[in-house]
């Protein structure tokens, strides 16, 4: 069974590196460019953060994969959203070349989470119309991913089955309000008091990727048997 450590060491973690950051971010003004401008330290951490989550999933799928109650499954999902995650943070390799981002009516697209800027810029200047168009793609992805969930619904009922652990449910939940708060600051529909909302969202980002880590090594303890008592 997923182990309660998990969680306690996410949260103890978490807990202080955003003391420090807090801290480094009141105390050290003249610095925050360097920690949470876009491309600096921050940014950084996250990309190699969930970078190393994706190569320990690939890892433990190559040389664990037949250990008895190994969550496959899980272990897929995760690595999975940690490769997903590098890319977004690196705008899937456009940052390091000279390549400029492409813009799509005015929107800069440099990841999947600028769709979301592009639907309500569609929304805004082409009313009706616009509001018309994102139906269309969001039926059309809707369709798409039922699809694909019938397809791989023997994986997804393996990896749904975790679902009962309770610490588990608690690190995603808080996953999915990460990533939610960043698509709102992100698109600016919240504001930081200071009208800079760039430090948050790195903040958010780079708590997600904690999740995403400490998710991974908690399911390693699901369904592993137990040693025998001597």
């Amino acid at each position: 069974m997923l182990s309660i450590k998990s969680v306690w060491w996410f949260i103890g973690i978490s807990l202080l590196l955003n003391v420090l950051n807090f801290w480094a971010y009141i105390n050290y003004p003249g610095y925050n460019v360097i920690i949470f401008h876009e491309g600096h330290l921050m940014e950084n951490l996250t990309a190699g953060l969930l970078f190393s989550v994706f190569l320990f999933g690939a890892y433990l799928l190559k040389y664990r994969r037949n250990d008895e109650g190994f969550p496959r499954a899980g272990v897929m999902f995760f690595s999975a959203l940690g490769l997903f995650g590098f890319l977004e943070e690196i705008s899937y390799g456009v940052i390091m070349t000279n390549i400029s981002h492409p813009r799509v009516i005015g929107v800069k697209l440099s990841g999947v989470h600028d769709f979301i800027g592009l639907g309500l810029k569609l929304v805004e200047d082409y009313g009706v119309a616009g509001a018309s168009l994102v139906l269309l793609f969001v039926l059309a992805s809707g369709v798409f991913l039922f699809k694909a969930i019938y397809k791989y619904r023997e994986k997804i009922r393996e990896l749904a089955s975790l679902k009962k652990y309770h610490p588990l449910y608690l690190l995603m939940g808080f996953f999915i309000v990460l990533i939610f708060s960043s698509a709102l600051f992100d698109q600016k529909i919240l504001m930081s008091p200071t009208g800079n909302n760039t430090p948050i969202e790195e903040l958010i980002e780079f708590n997600a990727a904690l999740v995403i880590l400490f998710s991974l090594i908690g399911i390693l303890k699901i369904n592993q048997p137990k040693k025998p008592v001597l």
